[in-house]
């Protein structure tokens, strides 16, 4: 494990790895018009959190809304937007959540009715979204269909907030002395704030004409929208909406206040795009253009009183007319902006300082950090290669300012980014860092079928299964399988019995179903059900090696290509009783505890598992724990509970994996595209007998 890595940050990283914060993104498309005239609507989106039992019915999107009959706990609602079928929502909404739970969201559309004195709203349709789901899907968006017509669609981000930053010097100093100082160009930071004022020199109109004085004047307002890069490209998420300058084309907006989360996700460097919109009297709006910035750049772009005209044009933003990668240096110049006052402050736990102190920025210098400055991932560098790398990453005309009549970049200044990553130790990546760099966690069950079972035709056995009623595998299959496989893109997953006796031959290994894997959870149940209807014969003893050691052969296989493929394998264990071989066992799972494999133990029924819960404390000194043990009756009136205890351990362990073989996920953060045989084409064609 690398040396950065001390004892005391790693264990209190173990205890958030199970627990992620999210942030919520809302748009909708093609929603439908409203009241007798079919005008175009207001409308704004009412978020709450509701009971797993509610969201039974979410694939039926026409039923959404009766489905809720229960209060729903309310997260709040956005804000109204006017005047469109494209609404795109800048309220953001944090969520904690935590891994191996189900966490539903139900997103209504509303709009207001127009002649209602009472504030009455018509609701435009409902869909649920699952968080877990969100997650593992591609882009992490997904839309669903109204009842009334159009779509909504819901994005998730998880917040990288977690590395401490390092104080910086004020910001008090003449331009000679910013020249000639290394700023302190922090990469990412924990908690804090940003805030800044911007006023406009001259703005155009939406089509390229000169706004003269004497003219109609414009109302202006500007949206500010963060970068989010996925396998799909490079979008915008809209994080805020100011409120209109009216008729005014010198316009001075109000004062911008946003938390690190919302504006760039704590990454000071993550470049955000705003647009300058003029709107109308009826609620339309157009675009006039946009320009590209981040949080270190607005931080060291303040006019200050004794500049030259040099100097002010280095400071000075061009709005280009277009929006995002369309607004190139090459556009047409709609504008010029200037920013007033711009601070970063940083509330925190720093080195050397008590908690909360606040920690008050720009950064001073007038040259920009590097757009692909080193990361929390990456090793410190020495300040001639940062220098060096500086000149490379300097040439975007749209993500810094120019000089003079705009062309040209500004000189690069040095940076001090090595000497606060030489002061910082690593930061510790999280669980969803690795699955939202494209890691895959592969998914194997194992289900007990001894005679200490009873007769699956008798309601006493745990295998009995009446019309409608899942027994107690079936739950805990459904359960552990539906959080796990949020992580899985290509859904095929092995399902093995032990216990049984086929041809008069105990096998402590057998396939479950027709076929080497099931797809999904689904298939996983009608793998376990098909047992049933061969000739077995429930026997024993309870033996758990050949089980495990198929499990590690996938594992091997993984670890292998490790530097090629980051993927994980999680083995489920249903069990009844107590395992013959429980000492031969623990040596099993030390013996295997460096390869990329998750032991999850689920006992069932009524027996004695005091002796199975030395599974949960494996005495290992070299290697990483890789074994859970978990009741089923505690949590069997609570499939969230259960999922929660069998899976509490996944995202530590994984992430333990990982660093331990010193393998890091790599930025920019998005999942990888994987086809269908990323796991597959490695080991979903090794029989039985290959595996053993």
């Amino acid at each position: 494990m690398p040396e950065s890595f001390s004892s005391s940050s790693s264990t209190s990283s173990k205890k958030e790895q199970c627990k992620t914060k999210i942030q919520l993104f809302l748009n909708a498309s093609k929603l439908p018009r409203t009241g007798r005239l079919r005008s175009t609507p207001d409308t704004f989106a009412q978020v709450s959190i509701v009971p797993s039992s509610q969201s039974n019915s979410e694939d039926n999107e026409n039923d959404a809304m009766a489905s809720v009959v229960e209060t729903p706990v309310s997260l709040g609602a956005t804000e109204l937007f006017s005047k469109s079928c494209e609404p795109r929502w800048a309220k953001v909404f944090p969520i904690e959540y935590e891994y191996g739970t189900s966490l539903t969201i139900f997103v209504e559309i509303r709009s207001p009715k127009s002649k209602s004195s009472s504030g009455e709203c018509e609701s435009l349709g409902g869909a649920f979204f699952d968080i877990g789901d969100l997650l593992g899907c591609r882009n992490r968006t997904k839309a669903k269909r109204l009842r009334k017509g159009g779509c909504v669609y819901a994005h998730i981000e998880p917040c990288r907030c977690n590395t401490t930053p390092s104080a910086t010097t004020n910001n008090k100093q003449t331009s000679h002395q910013r020249k000639n100082t290394s700023s302190s160009s922090l990469s990412s930071v924990s908690n804090g704030i940003i805030n800044f004022q911007m006023s406009a020199l001259q703005l155009k109109d939406s089509i390229g004409r000169k706004i003269m004085t004497g003219s109609l004047k414009p109302n202006t307002y500007f949206e500010i929208s963060r970068q989010t890069i996925s396998p799909s490209g490079t979008t915008w998420v809209v994080i805020y909406r100011s409120n209109p300058v009216l008729e005014s084309f010198k316009p001075t907006w109000d004062r911008v206040e946003l938390d690190l989360e919302t504006f760039c996700n704590g990454d000071l460097n993550r470049p955000v795009l705003l647009s300058i919109f003029t709107s109308k009297k009826r609620g339309t709006s157009k675009l006039i253009g946009s320009f590209e910035t981040s949080a270190n750049v607005l931080s060291n772009s303040v006019q200050r009183e004794g500049m030259d005209d040099e100097e002010r044009d280095n400071v000075t933003f061009i709005v280009r007319k277009g929006m995002a990668d369309h607004a190139g240096p090459d556009n047409e110049e709609m504008g010029r902006i200037v920013i007033l006052e711009a601070n970063i402050v940083l509330d925190g736990e720093d080195q050397g300082q008590q908690k909360n102190s606040m920690t008050i920025l720009p950064v001073t210098g007038l040259g920009p950090p590097a757009l692909h400055a080193p990361t929390e991932y990456s090793d410190a560098i020495n300040m001639a290669k940062l220098q060096d790398d500086s000149n490379h990453h300097s040439n975007g005309d749209n993500m810094y300012r120019t000089g003079g009549d705009g062309g040209g970049d500004r000189p690069s200044l040095p940076s001090s980014i090595s000497t606060v990553m030489k002061t910082t130790a690593k930061a510790r990546p999280s669980f969803l860092d690795y699955i939202d760099n494209g890691c895959e966690v592969d998914f194997c069950v194992a289900i007990d079928f001894t005679s200490s079972n009873g007769d699956p035709r008798y309601p006493t056995s745990l295998h009995y299964n009446r019309d409608g009623t899942m027994n107690d595998y079936e739950e805990t299959i459904l359960s552990v399988g539906s959080a796990v496989s949020n992580y899985n893109s290509t859904k095929q997953f092995p399902v093995w019995g032990f216990g049984a006796k086929y041809s008069g031959e105990v096998r402590h290994i057998f396939q479950c179903g027709p076929s080497s894997t099931a797809y999904n959870v689904d298939g996983v149940l009608d793998a376990y059900r098909s047992v049933f209807l061969t000739d077995l014969i429930m026997s024993g003893p309870t033996v758990l090696l050949h089980v495990i050691h198929a499990a590690a052969a996938r594992a091997k296989k993984i670890h292998a290509n490790i530097n090629s493929q980051q993927s994980y394998c999680v083995l489920l264990i249903l069990t009844d009783g107590i395992v013959t071989d429980l000492d031969a066992t623990k040596a099993k799972l030390l013996a295997i505890s460096h390869l990329p494999l998750s032991v999850v133990i689920v006992g069932l029924g009524k027996a004695d598992f005091s002796e199975m819960h030395q599974l949960n404390n494996v005495d290992n000194n070299n290697y990483r724990s890789n074994s859970t043990f978990v009741e089923f009756r505690p949590h069997q009136h609570d499939p969230q509970s259960l999922s929660r205890a069998a899976l509490r351990h996944i995202p530590d362990q994984l992430v333990e994996y990982f660093v331990g073989n010193d393998v890091y996920p790599k930025r920019p953060n998005h999942r990888t595209q994987r086809s269908s045989t990323t796991i597959d084409s490695v080991i979903s064609d090794l029989s039985i007998d290959e595996l053993m």
